[in-house]
């Protein structure tokens, strides 16, 4: 699924995104925080695409045909790292940031290398601070990804050197027929 179809329900956040990739000022580490899992899935795998795709489109989408997108759309992407809880307690524990990180620091013969952290919260404290030495010092060809429903849970110098790319789906608005008015009394104020 390409980034596109995603501009419907996130139009700013999807043309800032395309914008950094055409202007090639993509973050190193990225964040996805929301409550919809398969908007998280589908975002995230349209966006791995856009950042290893070797024929991007004019407004700097994937192409979706190359090597490198068909991989990633069908999960055999080689240089990809992911990492989930897989403990009893449905934790990600150190052992499993510093494999990945080992994985990182290898050659991939030009091709991006990307780590991607589904659950994040579900690091323990550990784990967090272990991949604090990654996010500070990344490889080259490196993007960490981390995909999380409660980013709350994570360290906070964990978050700031994220760029952070929130898809909350579950709002509600309310009818506030005196919305203009009150807006314009605290204006005053």
């Amino acid at each position: 699924m390409p980034l596109r179809d995603f501009v419907d329900r996130h139009p700013r956040i999807i043309g800032q995104m395309l914008l950094a990739k055409r202007h090639d000022r993509v973050a190193h580490a990225f964040l996805f925080s929301g409550d919809q899992a398969a908007l998280l899935q589908g975002m995230v795998t349209a966006w791995l695409q856009v950042c290893a795709c070797r024929s991007p489109l004019s407004d700097g989408d994937a192409c979706g045909a190359c090597p490198p997108c068909v991989q990633l759309a069908t999960g055999h992407y080689p240089y990809l790292n992911v990492v989930q809880p897989r403990s009893r307690l449905r934790l990600i524990l150190v052992d499993q940031i510093r494999q990945v990180e080992h994985q990182l620091f290898l050659k991939s013969a030009g091709e991006l290398k990307i780590c991607l952290i589904l659950d994040a919260h579900r690091m323990n404290v550990e784990a967090q601070n272990a991949f604090l030495k990654t996010l500070e010092e990344p490889s080259p060809l490196t993007l960490l990804v981390l995909v999380s429903s409660l980013p709350g849970a994570l360290l906070p110098t964990i978050v700031s050197r994220c760029q952070r790319i929130s898809l909350m789906e579950n709002r509600v608005e309310y009818e506030w027929p005196q919305r203009p008015a009150t807006l314009q009394a605290l204006h005053l104020l």
